[in-house]
């Protein structure tokens, strides 16, 4: 990572992330930030030239956090502890990222209204993801298994659905029950 001023990307991240929590993506700005990690707006481009690309960094860095949970859950598989059980775990977890799903969110909504920049990284990165929740339910389930699309699936729609969940109703998921109706898939 570059350093400026001392200033390194994950200082940041977290300060930047600290204030979006406080006041929202849509009400945070660049310069709320650079005076905040107490650096000149410049200093803050050198970085980050757009908030969204704020934004991306911080949620890519939580959803990787996410990634390395998985792959411990996976190694957990045979210890006394059942598949349900660790899809439950990581359904919790992700439930439990209320503030990353907001800002993930943010994004989305962004690619859809038009930034194609950020489309792009986007659709990477996503594709990365469920990639990895495909691998995720391989270390679980086994190799081959057709159901691995559909339930990779329908994990990742749980991230983007679970916000509006939290945030609207404000009530949290059945994730037992959902884990047990992947667990199904596999049958």
């Amino acid at each position: 990572m570059a350093r400026t001023s001392g200033i390194n990307q994950d200082k940041i991240l977290e300060v930047a992330e600290a204030i979006i929590a406080a006041k929202g993506a849509k009400d945070t700005s660049l310069k709320d930030i650079a005076k905040a990690v107490g650096i000149s707006k410049g200093t803050l481009y050198y970085h980050y030239s757009t908030k969204e690309a704020l934004v991306y960094d911080i949620t890519a860095r939580h959803f990787d956090q996410v990634i390395r949970r998985m792959v411990r859950l996976t190694g957990k598989v045979g210890q006394k502890v059942g598949q349900e059980e660790i899809l439950t775990l990581l359904l919790e977890d992700l439930g439990a990222q209320q503030q990353i799903s907001r800002l993930h969110l943010y994004l989305l909504h962004e690619v859809m209204s038009g930034n194609e920049d950020l489309l792009a990284r986007y659709t990477d990165r996503y594709r990365e993801w469920q990639d990895t929740m495909r691998s995720f339910l391989s270390g679980l389930f086994g190799e081959e298994h057709p159901a691995h699309a559909a339930a990779s699936a329908i994990l990742m729609t749980f991230i983007e659905g679970n916000t509006v969940r939290g945030t609207v109703f404000e009530e949290s998921a059945p994730y037992r029950e959902m884990a047990l109706c992947i667990t199904r898939l596999y049958g």
